[in-house]
Order: structure tokens, then C-alpha cells, then sequence
């Protein structure tokens, strides 16, 4: 029983990932636009690196980028955090580099506002996908939600973790 619901937590992981991949790349990134997070951090790289060196590149290199800059992130998970945790989030995010390397870059709406309501739909539901299971066996979407995770068992789960892991963001 209890190996049954750790696999419909990454079954939940997993398509919760390739759903917010497909709305990142059909909505959001043909239109310039970036995400917030280690995400969008990876997507700046890649498009000073396309742009810069003049990449002629077939595929998205933003989720290989991702996954590097997250491994530091994953260290700190598997020596602090629990193992479930740690499987889970390893799960979300090399999911996340398959599909945004494989699912092609390539606008659907035309509309600027249509697409951002549209790709912020689908790639929230792709969010709240992957965290149905959370309580029960918990795990993180994205490598820089383990910092928030950190910070909350550091000061004893109070609200000023918030506060100070929106501090790490800025």
C-alpha cells in the first residue's frame, strides 16, 4: 500500500512536470518572456549564450542548464533532507530537462495577453499536479524551493522563513 501511493506521488510528479515544461515552452518562451526561479535563471543563460556565441542549436539547452544549476541544490537535499524528498524533487527536475529539451519552442497564440493567461493556466495546473501528494510523502517542484525547505527547519517552521527565502530570491 504504501509503495503504491510513493509511485502515484512521482506518476503526479512526472506529469505535473511535462505539463508545466509544455506551457513554458508553447506560451511563455516564444514570446521573450522568462520564468522566476532557477528556472528562469537557466532560460537568461541559454538566451545569452544562443545570442552571444551564436548557437545554431536544434534543441532547448535551457533544461540541461536547469538541472546543472540545481545540482549544488540537490547535495544540500540529500544530506539535509529526507529521502522521499530528495527522490521526489530529483524526479521533478530531471523530468522538467527532458521535456524542455524535447518539447519544441514554438508559439501557438499569436496573442500576447491570450498566451500568458493560457501558459499561466496550464503550467499552474502542472504545479498544483505535481504537489497533490506532497503532504503525504513530501517533495519539492524545483531545486530552489530545498533553500525554503532549509530555511524553514532551520528557524523551527516559522513564518519568517517566508520572508527570508523571498530575501534568497531577490
Amino acid at each position: 500500500m504504501k509503495d503504491k501511493k510513493l509511485l502515484t506521488s512521482f506518476v503526479y510528479v512526472v506529469v505535473g512536470s511535462v505539463l508545466f515544461a509544455f506551457a513554458v515552452n508553447m506560451f511563455i518562451v516564444p514570446l521573450n518572456l522568462f520564468n522566476g526561479g532557477v528556472v528562469g535563471i537557466a532560460q537568461l543563460i541559454r538566451t545569452m549564450l544562443v545570442e552571444t556565441l551564436h548557437l545554431d542549436i536544434k534543441f532547448d539547452i535551457a533544461g540541461i542548464i536547469n538541472s546543472l544549476l540545481n545540482l549544488p541544490l540537490f547535495l544540500m537535499a540529500y544530506k539535509s533532507l529526507s529521502k522521499h524528498f530528495f527522490l521526489l524533487t530529483l524526479t521533478s527536475v530531471v523530468t522538467q530537462t527532458i521535456a524542455f529539451t524535447l518539447i519544441p519552442i514554438m508559439p501557438i497564440v499569436p496573442d500576447v495577453l491570450t498566451s500568458v493567461i493560457i501558459g499561466g493556466l496550464i503550467g499552474g495546473f502542472g504545479s498544483a499536479w505535481r504537489q497533490r501528494r506532497r503532504y503525504r510523502y513530501p517533495g519539492c517542484l524545483y531545486g530552489d524551493k530545498i533553500t525554503e525547505v532549509q530555511c524553514r527547519q532551520a528557524v523551527n517552521r516559522c513564518q519568517r522563513a517566508d520572508l527570508y527565502y523571498l530575501c534568497l530570491e531577490v
